[in-house]
């Protein structure tokens, strides 16, 4: 547990360092905290530079249709 709030404290130490407007954006949406915006970061560096549909698909919440020519994939 001493060590996870250590982590948890170096996070948001260095959260409140950063001048990047991305982790300052998604820090002030309530419920967010630094941990997560860390977490949201790491797994999706491309937050900011694509769609919200792009980041979904990519994410996997976003099904798509996988066909090609006559076969019809799964959704």
């Amino acid at each position: 547990n001493e060590q996870i709030a250590r982590l948890n404290s170096a996070i948001e130490a260095a959260a409140q360092r950063t001048d990047n407007q991305l982790v300052k954006q998604l820090g002030a949406i309530a419920g967010i905290g630094p941990v997560t915006v860390a977490s949201l970061l790491a797994y999706l560096p491309e937050l900011g530079q694509l769609s919200r549909r792009q980041i979904a698909a990519l994410a996997g919440l976003a099904p798509y249709n996988n066909d090609s020519g006559q076969h019809s994939g799964k959704r």
